[in-house]
Order: structure tokens, then sequence, then C-alpha cells
């Protein structure tokens, strides 16, 4: 099983991503003859508060992501309305070795552009990979 380690940062379970479109987007572009946006180097984190993965909004302005169907979602501070959108994302270390993707992944718009991060891996993420946080080592892991 691939694993990934990371520093446990005093602003949270952060990791380093490359973002791009969902595969069906980028084979309509390709189809067209129109050219890929380039994948962008985010900053994501961990949210297990979080159900589905959200992405901040200059983000998915940027890779000019098509935006799918509308929903309500409640936050801490009541239910907002979002939009579902498709991308791809690689988590990786910068230190090279195994990488994390998933080609084609379902998530919402933040309301707003955080300060801190560009991506919340929410537990639709978490469902689908072991983390294993050592608080004494001040690290985690992410096994899949």
């Amino acid at each position: 099983m691939p694993r990934l380690t990371f520093p446990f940062l005093p602003d949270g379970l952060l990791v380093p991503a490359l973002v791009g479109l969902g595969a069906a987007e980028m084979q309509s572009l390709l189809a067209q003859g129109k050219p890929l946006p380039p994948p962008l180097h985010v900053r994501g984190q961990l949210d297990s508060g979080s159900t589905i993965t959200a992405v901040a909004p200059w983000l998915l302005s940027a890779l000019n992501a098509v935006p799918g169907p509308i929903a309500q979602t409640q936050t801490v501070t009541g239910n907002v309305s979002v939009r579902f959108y498709q991308i791809s994302f690689t988590i990786y270390h910068l230190g090279g070795g195994a990488v994390l993707h998933r080609g084609d992944w379902t998530v919402t718009n933040l309301i707003e552009n955080p300060d801190d991060v560009d991506i919340l891996y929410g537990l639709d993420l978490h469902r689908e990979i072991v983390v294993t946080i050592d608080g004494p080592g001040q690290s985690f892991s992410l096994d899949f």
C-alpha cells in the first residue's frame, strides 16, 4: 500500500496538490481542439468536518471549470447554496515518491477564498484512504 508522510503543522493536516479539470471536461476540450488549462499547484488540507471535498472559487475560475447542479449544504453559519464541479487532483510529496491521484472527482465550491488553503479534502476522500496521525512525532501519513 503506497504511503505519503507529511509534517503535522499548527495550521492542520496540509498537503501539496496539483488540481486540474476532470477527465470528461479535458476530453471535451481535446475533441474541440482547444488547449487544456495547466494543472495548478495548490495547498490542500484534510478536513474531516466536510462531507465532500470543497474547492476555492479562484481555483475553479482559473481552471474555467464547468458548474454543475446547485445543492444546499450545511455549514457552521447555516445553509448555503453550492454547485458541483468535476476536477482532477494529485496529492504528492515534495520529496518525490508515491502520489495519490483521482482523475474525476466531484467537489463543491467554497463560498469564499480561504486565506490559507485552496482545497479542503472531505470525508469523500477520507473513506478511500487510511490517515495515521503521529502527534508526538509531529507527522501524519496517508495510505492508499
